[in-house]
């Protein structure tokens, strides 16, 4: 308004008072401070709060109660069947950190289940600090409250994954409800223990809030929600096999960090084991991969499966195919021999036969070829340095024939 009467020129005189019907049909929050009072130490100040009803889950849970350190971020979560068992589990969350001592301060809302006198004759015995929000106002709570989001959106999350894979046939699993809606608070339980483990944004240097909470580093596990496993078991005989089909759901507490919750379907019932061996049905038959199993503290699961193309897709064009041609090798050639050069006479007639002495007349190496059978071409003669006769000498003259005889 002062704006308007600005651009207006109108000059506004005396003080301005709240428009009653704008504030009635308005109803204004007041502001709540995003950053509120932390805990300087694990376990100084611990929200609580419940969600529900939901309908019931495996154990006959209908309520989710949500304790979440203030300094860590921690968080630990336990199904209830009424609001009236709060007190209850609040004695169990602290029997369970024994060892953390007693927690400085509780911050909760004023539900009926806090405002209590059981409840705040047990705070007052205690030492235990209690701090209450305003009416309806929860952010002021909102640890607590997003804590409890988280889960059980990741446990959602987790369900609708299973659906979705469709490697676990839920409708052969008795007692989980239609498209398992009683795995509500086993899911829950399971984002929280995940929460748990990964890297918290809330913390210095992204600390996990289990590690900010106890000191040291969480425990590796890597199982997906409700993931086919065999379990061992004891046999009637020695005959029958030693382990049965289980599902995992999520880590036990207060038992060593192999330990899992898992839910038999032969018997429809949870049971606790740490000798579970994790399998993979995807591809189609049961190939195990390493599990849990003794004192490890260390939990594998499946790796992925491989991409299978969809049943309409083109099939791949086979390779290019290849033709081999055989290329004998060439045939050793030999050079023939030189033919042999015939003799070379002087005159009209041949020589006659005398006898010439042996200084003049050249030895004869001459080989005679060999015979071959009748029908058969002559075999080759090999050629040798003595196969070309020496040049004859030329005939001696009358007068020379004279003085020989």
């Amino acid at each position: 308004m002062r704006e308007t009467a600005k651009q207006q020129g109108v000059r506004l005189v005396g003080e301005m008072q709240p428009c009653v019907g704008c504030v009635e049909a308005k109803g204004r929050r007041a502001p709540v401070p995003r950053r509120g009072t932390r805990a300087a130490v694990p376990f100084g100040k611990i929200h609580i709060d419940l969600t529900g009803p939901f309908s019931d889950a495996l154990d006959g849970s209908r309520y989710l109660i949500m304790f979440v350190d203030s300094a860590s971020r921690w968080q630990r979560g336990y199904g209830m069947r009424a609001k009236s068992d709060t007190l209850k589990f609040v004695q169990r969350f602290l029997a369970d950190m024994n060892g953390m001592g007693t927690p400085g301060c509780f911050r909760m809302d004023n539900g009926g289940e806090f405002t209590g006198s059981a409840f705040t004759s047990f705070c007052d015995a205690a030492g235990i600090r209690r701090e209450y929000t305003a009416p309806d106002t929860p952010k002021q709570n909102a640890v607590v409250e997003s804590a409890i989001w988280r889960a059980m959106k990741g446990g959602h999350a987790a369900r609708r994954h299973i659906l979705a894979m469709g490697h676990v046939d839920l409708s052969s699993i008795p007692n989980v409800g239609v498209n398992g809606h009683r795995l509500w608070l086993a899911s829950a339980l399971w984002a929280s223990a995940c929460f748990n483990r990964s890297a918290t944004k809330a913390n210095l240097s992204w600390m996990s809030s289990f590690e900010a909470f106890f000191g040291r580093k969480p425990p590796l596990t890597v199982v997906p929600f409700f993931h086919e496993g065999m379990m061992r078991v004891k046999r009637a005989t020695k005959a029958d096999v030693q382990s049965t089909r289980c599902f995992y759901l999520h880590g036990a507490n207060n038992h060593s960090t192999s330990t899992a919750v898992v839910r038999r379907p032969d018997t429809g019932r949870l049971a606790l084991t740490n000798n579970v061996v994790w399998v993979n049905r995807r591809a189609g038959a049961p190939a195990p991969v390493p599990g849990i199993g003794g004192g490890s503290s260390v939990t594998a699961a499946p790796s992925p499966a491989t991409a299978v193309p969809a049943a309409d897709a083109a099939p791949p064009p086979p390779p290019p195919s290849r033709t081999y041609t055989y290329i004998p090798p060439a045939p050793a050639t030999t050079a023939p021999p030189p033919p042999a050069s015939p003799p070379i006479f002087i005159g009209s007639s041949a020589p006659s036969p005398i006898s010439v002495a042996p200084s003049l007349t050249p030895p004869s190496t001459a080989t005679t070829p060999p015979h071959s059978p009748p029908g058969l071409p002559p075999p080759q003669q090999q050629p040798t340095s003595a196969t070309t006769p020496a040049p004859p000498h030329p005939p001696p003259s009358k007068r020379a024939v004279k003085e020989l005889g």
